[in-house]
């Protein structure tokens, strides 16, 4: 690997970055400025205390009964009961504001727009139809799959796994250095470092050769990188960035949803997806944090490509503050000619996001729980479950599904992780197996069931990436990568340890208190 360089400007160190912007930290400090705002109204209308009690019990009682009766999932509903049972008046007041999402209220319908303006380019292909003559069993899910965000199923393409991050970095290298037209990246991480370095040095030498180059990347996730100043030093390379909602200093609620995507399309030819960001440590170039960075990568060639080039079309364009837009980013590039390839199996790329209404991610990892008989094998760097999938995987364990799950031995964020012991505490007592990887931290993010049938991306089990993200991954069904995964998934079994419920109990006692204490929040985390 390359000689890290010199950034061109001057940045705050990453563990200050980590700890000013932290979500425990900007939690803490909102609910210190809620408990400031009631100290003060209390003594502001000391006189009137009897009546601004009564209003506010008032208020609490009538928004429960609600809150009991709208539309949504009961562990949301749940969270909001307390701040309105200690604070009811700004409690409501939170929850109105979170639940409309003024912040994100433009964006989403520009969104929405550009969508409309993206499905005439992939409806109604051949590809679909012939993929679902050849692979019938794939029409119920393609059926979902199109029904609203436009997701086709697609055959004769080439799929390949690659079940670390430095074993698919030299592979991304190499098609980079191959692009002839157009590179698009999109990803929640993307921060200096070797990685970073040797790609910027190959975008440089492809925009002198007139390639265009577009670069998405997250406002809190590329923290280091989301300043103007170095938006500008990308832009000054000849190189087109956007940034998703870059962090900023008040309380807004668009902050809440982050773009987690992991996209980099090359001239609409190959795609990779999966869990690694373009970070050094990703690839295991960096040990600050854990000895090894478990995760894995996945591309596709051939037609199928077409939907993550409509995924990131949609997402770039929908940050353009153009009032007027047109289709002719669409019509340019992906109306483009795609090689066959001979392999077997059908593959869906699909994407999921806050705005569109419907829980895609969650319903594809629910679809595969659901249709495994034989076994039902998962990676995820976290286990936070809502009771649907907590169901359904428990359900698949009872119906005698030999249903395993890896999660990290070590931890990243510490609440979170505790509060996903409550989780693996409920799958170990009612026969779901629950391992933990060993080696370092896991961070790949696959299901795969039966031989026949998974999925990878960037979607982990839990509630951010099921309801407040934008994420994106591929279904593949009979192809011969949902093998990859399972091998995959064998080797990082045989690294694991399984925690059975007589160990639970001996293990952690402090942090399974922390569980206890903050599982209500686990719809936040």
């Amino acid at each position: 690997m390359g000689k890290k360089e010199k950034s061109p400007y001057k940045l705050k160190s990453k563990i200050a970055s980590r700890i000013i912007y932290s979500r425990a930290l900007l939690i803490a400090l909102l609910i210190l400025l809620q408990i400031v705002f009631y100290l003060l109204a209390f003594l502001r209308f000391n006189p009137f205390k009897e009546y601004l009690l009564a209003g506010s019990v008032g208020f609490g009682l009538i928004f429960m009964i609600y809150l009991v009766n709208s539309e949504g999932k009961n562990e949301f509903k749940l969270v909001w009961m307390l701040p309105v049972l200690i604070f009811p008046l700004f409690g409501i007041f939170l929850y109105l504001l979170s639940h409309k999402n003024l912040g994100s209220v433009t964006f989403s319908k520009r969104l929405k727009k550009v969508k409309s303006q993206a499905r005439p380019f992939i409806q109604d292909l051949p590809e679909d139809e012939e993929a679902q003559k050849a692979y019938p069993k794939v029409r119920d899910i393609a059926t979902y799959l199109k029904s609203d965000d436009y997701f086709p199923v697609y055959c004769e393409n080439k799929v390949n796994y690659y079940p670390s991050g430095e074993e698919a970095f030299p592979h991304m290298l190499e098609e980079l250095k191959k692009a002839k037209s157009f590179i698009f990246i999109d990803y929640f991480i993307i921060d200096e470092g070797q990685v970073w370095n040797q790609i910027l040095d190959i975008l440089k030498e492809k925009v002198k050769e007139g390639l265009e180059i577009r670069i998405i990347y997250d406002g809190l996730g590329s923290l280091r990188l989301s300043t103007r100043y170095y938006k500008k030093y990308l832009q000054s390379l000849g190189l087109k960035v956007r940034v998703y909602q870059p962090l900023i200093p008040l309380f807004d609620t668009a902050q809440n949803n982050r773009n987690h995507h992991k996209i980099l399309d090359i001239d609409g030819r190959i795609c990779f997806t999966g869990g690694i960001n373009i970070t050094d440590e990703y690839m295991n170039l960096d040990h600050h944090r854990f000895d090894y960075w478990k995760d894995n990568a996945i591309s596709i060639e051939g037609s199928g490509v077409r939907s993550f080039t409509m995924i990131f079309l949609e997402l770039w364009n929908s940050l353009d503050r153009i009032k007027n837009l047109d289709a002719g980013d669409f019509e340019q590039y992906m109306n483009l000619p795609y090689k066959k390839y001979q392999e077997k199996g059908a593959v869906i790329p699909y994407a999921d996001d806050a705005f569109n209404k419907q829980d895609i991610a969650e319903n594809v990892y629910n679809y595969i729980i659901t249709k495994s008989h034989k076994y039902l094998h998962i990676m995820t760097p976290y286990l936070i479950l809502d009771n649907t999938i907590a169901n359904n995987l428990i359900f698949a364990a009872q119906r005698g599904v030999d249903v395993k799950i890896v999660i990290p031995g070590h931890y990243d964020h510490f609440i979170t992780y505790c509060v996903g012991l409550r989780f693996m505490k409920l799958m170990i007592e009612n026969g779901v197996k629950v391992y933990t990887y060993q080696p370092g931290f896991i961070h790949s993010k696959v299901m795969v069931s039966d031989d026949n049938r998974g999925t990878c991306g960037s979607v982990n089990l839990d509630y951010r990436s099921f309801y407040h993200h934008f994420e994106c991954g591929i279904y593949m069904y009979q192809t011969p990568t949902v093998n990859s995964l399972e091998n995959d998934f064998k080797e990082v079994l045989s690294n694991s340890q399984e925690i059975s419920p007589e160990k639970f109990k001996k293990l952690w006692p402090f942090r399974r208190f922390v569980g206890w204490l903050f599982k209500i929040f686990a719809p936040l985390l």
